[in-house]
């Protein structure tokens, strides 16, 4: 085995073993991250079934090596560079005859599988098990109703401003209750089928947990718009009761009780975000023919977007090794941490860089590049030397 063979073998130990560290740990923190978003979820899984658990742990794995990977790279190169400036073992192959091309094509050459599983698990892998997450989340969602009302008797919904697109008319004009007054509605059922449930009491909640409303209800029809997120609830053999006080439902005033055998319209509730097409959740493929043939320029250009960032997050990790090579043998010389610490703030500055670079040309015919910038500042030793 001569001396070249001998240095990148040495190479490839080296980088593969931190590269693995690192990597292990970004994803770690990434996923952990991305899952503490979905709490609520992450509680009706642990209920349902450890296996819930596990697969959106598993769905969510590959979204974050696309970024995992890169970064962790680049964390992993610049301390292993640094390390071997900081003990001369770079001074030492120079002495030996090695040219300092020979001694960084191992470098090269290690970083180019890492771009091509960047750009599988950004551009194909990723996107559909994202997707593959949000439809198993949305799922769970549903599933938990029935038996959370069947179980505790009781759920509770969050009402936010985009309620008042699926506000009942007949309810407004009977109460005369305003959707952004309403905080919260809880909903207990003695009996919870699938389909029916029977004895309902329907309590709407201001923002200081006054109840504003109250409806009983002999029986309701339950049906799911899982496409939407929507719970639709037909009510029959109803009672009203509104709070006519701003000292709230148990405040001294007087009771109103309107009845009424049904309503015209179901009462709808948003209780998720619904099966709301993605761009980012989309594969290559079809990504690539809306970026082609969409009727709709917006949708059209997000999508070229989306592939342009794909592809330059994928190059990245041969990009940012042209640039932290000669950076970390210089800092490094003097302590191998400094170098680790050098590989954190390229990380920050490329992420920083591409993401103000997008905003600032979000409406511009430049859109496509702006995460290109990042990649080609990562240049500017190779052209500073030229």
């Amino acid at each position: 085995m001569n001396s070249s063979e001998i240095v990148k073998f040495h190479t490839w130990k080296e980088l593969s073993k931190t590269t693995s560290i690192c990597v292990l740990l970004l994803t770690v923190i990434l996923v952990f991250g991305n899952l503490s978003k979905y709490e609520s979820v992450l509680l009706i899984a642990f209920e349902h079934s450890p296996f819930a658990l596990f697969k959106l742990t598993l769905l969510i794995i590959p979204y974050a090596l696309s970024i995992a990977i890169p970064f962790g790279y680049s964390l992993a190169l610049s301390f292993v560079v640094g390390k071997w400036s900081n003990f001369r073992e770079i001074d030492a192959l120079r002495c030996l005859g090695q040219s300092s091309y020979q001694l960084f094509l191992p470098v090269l050459t290690f970083s180019f599988p890492l771009c091509l599983l960047v750009l599988f698990a950004s551009l194909q892998w990723g996107p559909t098990n994202r997707n593959k997450f949000d439809e198993y989340r949305e799922n769970l969602v549903w599933e938990n109703i029935s038996s959370v009302m069947e179980e505790s008797g009781e759920i509770s919904i969050p009402i936010g401003k985009e309620q008042d697109l699926f506000s009942n008319s007949a309810l407004d004009s009977l109460t005369s209750l305003k959707g952004e007054e309403i905080e919260r509605v809880t909903i207990s059922a003695q009996v919870a089928g699938k389909n029916i449930w029977k004895y309902l009491r329907i309590c709407f909640h201001n923002k200081g947990e006054q109840i504003q409303l109250v409806v009983n209800a002999q029986k309701a029809e339950v049906s799911r718009l899982i496409s939407q997120g929507i719970l639709n609830l037909k009510l029959m053999d109803i009672d009203f009761e509104p709070s006519m006080s701003e000292k709230g439902f148990f405040g001294e005033q007087d009771s109103l009780y309107v009845s009424v055998r049904e309503l015209k319209e179901p009462l709808a509730f948003k209780i998720s975000q619904g099966k709301k097409q993605n761009l980012k959740r989309v594969g290559f493929l079809p990504l690539c023919d809306l970026a082609n043939s969409s009727p709709d320029k917006k949708e059209k250009r997000m999508a070229k977007g989306i592939i342009s960032k794909n592809l330059a997050l994928g190059l990245s990790p041969a990009f940012v090794a042209i640039l932290i090579i000669p950076l970390a043998t210089r800092v490094g010389k003097k302590d191998a941490t400094q170098s680790l610490f050098l590989g954190i703030i390229l990380c920050v500055g490329y992420f920083s860089t591409g993401t103000i670079a997008q905003n600032l040309l979000s409406d511009s015919s430049y859109s496509y590049f702006s995460w290109w910038l990042p990649n080609l500042f990562c240049l500017i030793p190779v052209i500073w030397r030229s």
